[in-house]
């Protein structure tokens, strides 16, 4: 198997840290309802953090099932909400949330116009809402017919109020560029979908608005085997041409025998674990996280720092290294805290387990703009087992969430520790990093 290209740190980070440590707490089941919940993705109001809205796709109700929090994840509604239009159906999933000026939440995901549709006939929804208890407005992003859609990502300049919403579009054949809309007036109208860059196939977006107003976009380019990562200076107008963030070698398209593309793992043998870049921005700097097969063969979470013209800044780290014995730390997602500059990375670790089957979601945390980490701490209190008989055949689903504002995280994931009862449940956490 050949190992990831990136020449790594010599000090890896996230074995120690400064005398900091992550405190855990108000952890919960927020779902509480049958069949699987997978796709989670968690959002907190900077103006407001103890304003939380959570998501998750519930494909058996199906629908995407939306998670509201007024105290700071105290206690949490479930609810099977927003609805696509009339002559769409739930279930295609892919949540995405954000909150922004005055309070105002966007739920982005996707609808079929029938069960049995192929990304040609999947559509890409936003609804929005003034407040946690205001009824949801949905509006279509994509109007494009002929031309399918996948895997949205969400951010909101908090300036501004601009909404931006990045994904994939299938053209046909091997054309699949990340394109990027926005939105002016509250999601009730979008802009005519902008491409980022002409490279080749494009999947798993993720999107940011930098203190200035600057959008970053960063992706996986599955069939180079590399994560590239581009910037607009016009609002989304468009886009300078796109900078490497790392390479890898594994998991190309139909190279495994779980398609469409990555690695399968003892933890998630059959819906393979992939890169899933996420980019942040803030304090001067821009940093993606991914995830790929390190060194000794193991998947490990990766994090590249570039400042805000997307120079970089020394080369690629390791969150949490393995040390003697192998084992995977998979789907990471990140998040920065703008109120006091700490950048959030967690996922899921099969670190404690001889074979590397048994995982909990995990985070760590920097407050030097990446150059040092905390002790990576377990937001989930035990373990998942996703290879267990009764799991669902989507495990782990294929990502999961942080959001961070006000000197506090939120970490949202699929946990499987009540199979039998539930099913697979999306679990929170609220995470604060103490001296």
């Amino acid at each position: 198997m050949r190992r990831l290209t990136l020449l790594l740190a010599a000090t890896l980070s996230g074995c120690g840290g400064g005398g900091e440590r992550i405190v855990v707490s108000r952890e919960a089941n927020v779902s509480q309802a049958a069949g699987p919940q997978v796709e989670a993705a968690i959002a907190i109001d900077p103006g407001d953090p103890d304003l939380l809205l959570a998501g998750s796709n519930s494909a058996e109700e199906p629908s995407v099932r939306s998670y509201t929090s007024s105290d700071g994840g105290a206690t949490w509604r479930s609810e099977i909400a927003p609805l696509p239009p009339e002559g769409w159906e739930g279930g295609a999933g892919d949540p995405v949330v954000t909150i922004g000026p005055g309070g105002r939440q966007y739920f982005g995901f996707l609808a079929r116009i029938e069960r049995t549709a192929t990304h040609f006939g999947i559509g890409i929804f936003v609804a929005s809402r003034v407040g946690p208890d205001a009824p949801w407005r949905v509006a279509r992003v994509d109007h494009q017919p002929g031309v399918g859609n996948d895997k949205p990502a969400i951010a909101v300049d908090q300036s501004s109020g601009r909404v931006y919403v990045a994904w994939t579009r299938f053209y046909g054949a091997r054309r699949l560029p990340v394109e990027v809309s926005h939105s002016d007036d509250g999601g009730r109208s979008w802009s005519r979908p902008v491409g980022v860059a002409e490279t080749g196939p494009q999947l798993f977006a993720s999107i940011a608005v930098g203190p200035g107003g600057a959008v970053y976009v960063v992706w996986d380019e599955f069939f180079a085997g590399r994560i590239a990562l581009a910037r607009s200076l016009d609002g989304g107008d468009t886009f300078q041409a796109p900078v490497e963030v790392g390479s890898y070698e594994d998991g190309v398209w139909g190279a495994t025998d779980c398609p469409p593309y990555g690695v399968s793992i003892p933890a998630q043998p059959r819906d393979c674990v992939r890169p899933n870049p996420i980019v942040t921005a803030g304090g001067g700097r821009v940093h993606v996280t991914w995830g790929a097969t390190g060194e000794n063969g193991s998947q490990d979470a990766f994090v590249r720092a570039f400042d805000t013209a997307l120079r970089p800044l020394g080369e690629a780290r390791v969150l949490r290294p393995d040390g003697e014995g192998l084992s995977d730390q998979f789907l990471p997602t990140s998040a920065y805290d703008r109120s006091d500059g700490t950048l959030w990375a967690c996922f899921y670790d099969t670190r404690g387990g001889a074979t590397r089957r048994l995982a909990r979601f995990t985070c760590t945390a920097s407050r030097d703009g990446g150059d040092s980490w905390a002790r990576a701490a377990p937001a989930a209190s035990v373990y998942s087992d996703e290879t267990a008989s009764a799991a669902s055949i989507r495990e782990y689903g294929d990502y999961e969430g942080v959001a961070a504002a006000g000197g506090r995280a939120h970490a949202a994931w699929t946990d499987s520790r009540r199979l039998g009862l539930w099913g697979e449940e999306i679990y929170v956490a609220r995470l604060e990093l103490e001296r």
